[in-house]
């Protein structure tokens, strides 16, 4: 059942949702966390799996048109859960606790913040381990380990102690007992998390380096007297000239600071590879250059640093722009774009 599609119905105050053994989703977020009718604009989906058994008649749960629980008839449901960046890779995975409480609270399964309750784990974008624990809701028990992107461990916090922690799975089943975890990373609770569709890359081009100083010296160079006109968003293709792939793009110009020479955009780029970046920069006539951080699904993955040359034909603008990793031995990715302003 895919949950998704049975948030579109925006005139409906609520819709009944069963909730059937085996069930998957996915659920679409955008980058805010905001729940999303289906994939398009999101940028992490989240699947689940449920661990209570029952009849599934029992396990009707009603939500509204935001997404969130309205009413449901059993008092407590226990799910595995998985988010994934939308390209695939795992984000985080563990289990969640919904009740009467969390609804009230405005938590629950359609809920970008959820109610944790047992081991959970976040990932970086290249697969390598973020953060492990056990929770129950905002609060860990024993020890909180962070790493980095190269899964070496950068921090372990204390939370509160083991005794006070008495909930475990048995038999895919939360069951109030002493609880008995293993911290080594060898040992889970969890499952392996699912694993990304190997397809065929539809979006591999025969692309040739870019090189910028040619870029640089071709542009035409004009001064700009007002620079009001090209505001708006943009849309079009970019090209990773060392991937050797095509995403489609959106730059939006938001707004020229004229009297500090500066200007605020924003850049997306998906399906093909990810950049999201809100970008600051100067403005020497019509080249703007700028500099921000390059995100995927919230997370920081390095900077990116880009120029953008304004057309004299209105409504056009090209540009290209570097992709450098927090990663020191990954390789800058060098990108071009040729956008057309939407029609307004």
């Amino acid at each position: 059942m895919i949950l998704g599609l049975l948030l579109v119905g925006q005139g409906l105050l609520a819709q009944g949702v069963y909730i059937p053994h085996g069930f998957k989703g996915p659920l679409f977020f955008d980058i805010s966390g905001r729940v999303l009718p289906g994939k398009e604009g999101a940028r992490v989906y989240r699947i689940f799996r449920e661990v209570v058994a029952g009849d599934k008649k029992k396990d009707k749960v009603e939500i509204d048109e935001t997404g969130r629980i309205a009413a449901f008839k059993t008092p407590n449901l226990y799910f595995y859960f998985e988010d994934h960046f939308i390209t695939g890779e795992i984000k985080t995975q563990g289990y969640v606790w919904v009740t009467a409480v969390h609804q009230e609270s405005g938590l629950g399964l359609f809920s970008w913040k959820m109610h944790l309750k047992g081991e959970c784990r976040w990932y970086h974008f290249n697969g390598k381990l973020s953060m492990v624990g056990v929770y129950e809701g905002e609060d860990w028990y024993g020890e909180q380990k962070e790493f980095d992107q190269n899964g070496s461990p950068i921090r372990v916090t204390h939370g509160k102690p083991w005794a006070e922690y008495n909930y475990s799975f048995e038999r895919d089943v939360l069951k109030k007992k002493d609880f008995h975890y293993d911290e080594s990373l060898e040992k889970s609770t969890l499952p392996a998390p699912q694993q990304r569709n190997a397809k065929a890359d539809q979006n591999l081009i025969d692309a040739k380096p870019i090189d910028f100083v040619a870029l640089m010296n071709e542009a035409p160079r004009f001064e700009v007297k007002n620079y009001r006109p090209f505001l708006g968003l943009y849309q079009g293709e970019t090209i990773n000239g060392t991937l050797k792939k095509k995403a489609s793009a959106n730059l939006e110009i938001v707004e020229f600071i004229e009297k500090k020479g500066s200007f605020i955009a924003e850049f997306y780029a998906f399906e093909g590879f990810e950049v999201q970046a809100k970008l600051t920069g100067s403005v020497n006539d019509n080249v703007l250059f700028a500099r921000g951080d390059w995100m995927i699904g919230g997370e920081k993955m390095g900077y990116i640093t880009l120029a953008i040359f304004l057309q004299k034909e209105e409504g056009k603008i090209e540009g290209f722009y570097s992709l450098r990793s927090f990663d020191v031995e990954a390789k800058a990715q060098s990108c071009s774009f040729q956008l057309i302003r939407e029609s307004k």
